[in-house]
């Protein structure tokens, strides 16, 4: 930045991290970032202030099936600060979404994908894909009001005027005007409040759009405003509730012989709910940078919530879950909730492990606990040595 002022004596330089993008084409990991250079007077007060957007390219020139992605990802978070540690998780899954598309290949999208693209890090369907990404409309920011009036048209409108919103919030340059609407946010928290229980398909549409905005720290006052953490807190406690009921339920139905439909509607069911909670939990992460607002997570049971999920099978979710975790756990108090909820006794049991990336998270979140009194005798008496032993024999 070129500043001329005679007065101007100090400079004062930010650097905001933005979206972290992947291009396939190129195999390249892109993050985006805001410098913003402010000229401070003698007296400290500032004279001029100047932004500037740029990115950063992280060319990848070997990715194949050999590649380990966890350590990957550890040598681009030591060379590259921009990128902050809550995002591992993040870039470990589109370490891995490149690394699928360079053994399997398959049709490129027409944009990279991206963290605010609100669907799960991987782009697969089980992890969070949105579902209204192969309309054939294409979304235009001059239309958003049309498409916030299509929210009040029951829910196939809002359906479809959540998934025309979806498509602008993909793309990042849209975000500012988009949380600069007055009537927008409103009636996004409304309609998830109000209609999010009947249709996990519009809640995946609504939590998405939410996820695009809590990319940036600088939309997380206007998000907290209108109470978005708590109400995608509320979607996770309903879909944890709901897979309560069903396990119960087949518990109760015992050695009957299952039926294949209802099988199949089961499985896409779940797999509708694991989409919902991988990208109400990035939300949650993402606002969670502020100290205050994990602190009111905790308050509401995010840890008890997040354990929760250690019963699941996807391994996205399950990485994100861990990588929640492991932050939560660098506090005390947490870590003390975390041994009310016996999680040592859950995490032991994913050690080793086939999923490099799951048993990576398990192993940073071991170590946070083993500082705190309670988790180490509980990872003492789960019989944690034994297994790290093993694992270090294999030169892990």
């Amino acid at each position: 930045f070129e500043v001329r002022m005679e007065n101007a004596r100090f400079m004062k330089r930010k650097v905001k991290a933005g979206a972290i993008e992947v291009d396939r084409e190129t195999c390249t990991l892109i993050v985006n970032y805001e410098v913003e250079a402010t000229v401070l007077g003698d007296l400290g007060e500032p004279i001029v202030a100047e932004r500037k957007v740029n990115q950063k390219r992280i060319r990848l020139k070997t990715l194949d099936e050999h590649t380990d992605i966890p350590r990957l990802v550890e040598e681009i978070l030591q060379s590259v600060k921009l990128i902050p540690e809550s995002k591992r998780a993040l870039v470990q899954q589109l370490l891995y979404d490149l690394q699928r598309h360079q053994q399997h290949g398959g049709p490129l999208r027409s944009r990279s994908a991206s963290v605010a693209a609100g669907a799960g890090a991987s782009g697969r369907d089980s992890a969070g894909t949105p579902v209204q990404e192969e309309r054939e409309e294409k979304a235009s920011l001059e239309a958003l009001g049309e498409y916030i009036d299509g929210c009040y048209e029951g829910v196939e409108g809002a359906l479809s005027a959540t998934g025309l919103l979806l498509q602008l919030a993909r793309e990042p340059t849209n975000l500012e005007p988009l949380a600069q609407d007055d009537r927008l946010l409103g009636c996004l928290t409304r309609l998830l409040n109000d209609e999010g229980k009947r249709s996990l398909d519009l809640a995946v549409n609504i939590v998405s759009v939410l996820y695009a905005l809590s990319a940036y720290s600088d939309f997380h006052p206007a998000l907290l405003e209108f109470k978005s953490g708590s109400l995608v807190m509320d979607v996770v406690d309903l879909e944890i509730k709901r897979h309560a009921l069903r396990e119960r339920e087949r518990a109760q139905a015992g050695s009957t012989e299952p039926n294949p439909e209802e099988e199949r509607r089961d499985k896409l069911r779940r797999r509708k709910q694991e989409k919902v909670l991988y990208v109400s939990f990035h939300v949650l992460l993402n606002l969670a940078e502020d100290i205050n607002t994990e602190r009111k997570m905790c308050n509401h049971g995010i840890v008890q919530m997040l354990t929760a999920m250690l019963s699941r099978h996807n391994g996205d979710l399950l990485i994100l879950t861990l990588a929640f975790l492991k932050k939560l756990s660098i506090f005390g108090e947490n870590a003390g909730e975390m041994a009310k909820a016996h999680l040592a006794d859950r995490l032991v049991a994913f050690v080793p492990n086939k999923h490099e990336g799951v048993l990576e998270q398990v192993l940073h979140l071991l170590f946070n606990l083993s500082f705190h009194p309670k988790c180490n005798a509980q990872l003492g008496r789960a019989g944690l040595a034994p297994k790290l032993l093993a694992l270090l024999r294999k030169g892990r």
